[in-house]
């Protein structure tokens, strides 16, 4: 049986691959969003169960847990981070969320890119909003 994913597990988990990319977005922010788009919410649920699934994770993660985790497990962060860096349009929604929830917060999808390059390998998309 699959666990419970919550949004509160997913923005901890985007949260701490986002700060592993170098953004600051607290799990708080997010779930706010989330709150607010419960379709992106949703989106973001299928694109990384299995990653949060892998991990263990629960509602009671932080942000701060999930990084420790993900620190033990790189192979996680990159995936991750892939899958953002392959879903643009669903990065670039919530980029426009953030805007509009969170007084002009947004995302710098070049400097996710950038880190997968520099620590991940190589990635052939363009990262430009």
């Amino acid at each position: 049986m699959e666990p419970i994913i919550t949004t509160t597990t997913i923005a901890a988990f985007l949260g701490a691959c986002l700060y592993k990319a170098g953004e600051t977005l607290s799990e708080k922010t997010i779930e706010a969003v989330f709150e607010h788009k419960q379709e992106l919410a949703h989106s973001f649920k299928g694109l990384f169960t299995q990653e949060i699934i892998t991990l263990g994770l629960n509602e009671a993660a932080t942000a701060t847990e999930v990084i420790q985790q993900l620190e033990a497990k790189p192979e996680i962060t990159a995936q991750a981070l892939q899958k953002l860096t392959d879903n643009l349009i669903l990065l670039e929604d919530l980029n426009e969320q953030l805007k509009k929830e969170m007084g002009g917060m947004t995302i710098n999808a070049e400097k996710i890119g950038q880190v997968i390059k520099e620590n991940y390998g190589t990635i052939n998309q363009t990262l430009n909003f």
